[in-house]
C-alpha cells in the first residue's frame, strides 16, 4: 500500500537496531518488507501498523550516519500517533529537538544535529539553514567537513553565498575543493525558494 503523509523523526547513534524492532514489534505492528540500498538509496526495513491504516520504516541512512524513524499513512494524524506510540521505549528526536541540540556547546551533539536535522528536514527551514551555515565557519575542519556533507544532502540554493564565504576562509585545501565543487553542484541540481 502507498501511503501519502509523512512524518520523519531520528533516534540517537546508541539507539541499535534490535532495540527499535522491539519497540516495533511490542506495537504489535506486522513486519512486512526489507528494502535494501541496491533497491533504494538506504537500508529499510517496514512494519504495517494500525489495521493496514499506516506504517513505520526503520531507515538506515548510511551517507549521514543516522537512523531515521518514519510513520506513513494516508490520515494526517495518524503519522504523529504512531511516533507517539514509541516515545515511551525509543528516544525519538524530532526535528524541533534537533534544532535545539545544534545549539549545544558539546560537539558531538551537535554533530548529530547536523546530522539529523539534514536527513529529514524536507522544505527550506530557517533553523537548519542557520545551523549548517554556522557549521561551515566552525573552527573545527570536521565540523566544516560534516557541513559540507550535510549541505550536499540539504541542498537549498540559498548555501551558494554561504560556501562562497567559507571557501574565501578555508585553510584546508581539500574542503576548499569540497566547498568549490558543491557551490556548483548546488547551482545543477540544489533546490531553488523557501
Amino acid at each position: 500500500m502507498k501511503f501519502e503523509i509523512h512524518l520523519d523523526a531520528v533516534v540517537p547513534p546508541d539507539c541499535t537496531f534490535e532495540k527499535v524492532k522491539q519497540a516495533f514489534d511490542a506495537q504489535g505492528w506486522k513486519w512486512a518488507q526489507r528494502i535494501t540500498k541496491q533497491e533504494s538509496h538506504f537500508n529499510e526495513e517496514i512494519w504495517i501498523a494500525e489495521g493496514d491504516r499506516g506504517a513505520v520504516r526503520y531507515i538506515d541512512d548510511d551517507f549521514l550516519a543516522v537512523t531515521i524513524i518514519r510513520a506513513e499513512s494516508n490520515i494526517g494524524g495518524l503519522v504523529a500517533t504512531l511516533l507517539q506510540q514509541l516515545e515511551a521505549s525509543l528516544p525519538i528526536i524530532y526535528l524541533d529537538d534537533l534544532v535545539d541540540l545544534s545549539k549545544s556547546e558539546d560537539q558531538a551533539k551537535r554533530a548529530f544535529a547536523l546530522r539529523g536535522m539534514s536527513a529529514i528536514a524536507e522544505g527550506f527551514y530557517g533553523d537548519v539553514f542557520r545551523a549548517l551555515k554556522d557549521a561551515t565557519l566552525d573552527p573545527d575542519p570536521r565540523m566544516r567537513g560534516l557541513a559540507l556533507r550535510c549541505i550536499a544532502r540539504y541542498s537549498w540554493f540559498q548555501f551558494i553565498k554561504v560556501l562562497q564565504e567559507a571557501a574565501s576562509r578555508e585553510t584546508v585545501p581539500e574542503l576548499h575543493a569540497e566547498q568549490l565543487a558543491l557551490i556548483e553542484d548546488i547551482r545543477k541540481y540544489g533546490k531553488r525558494g523557501t
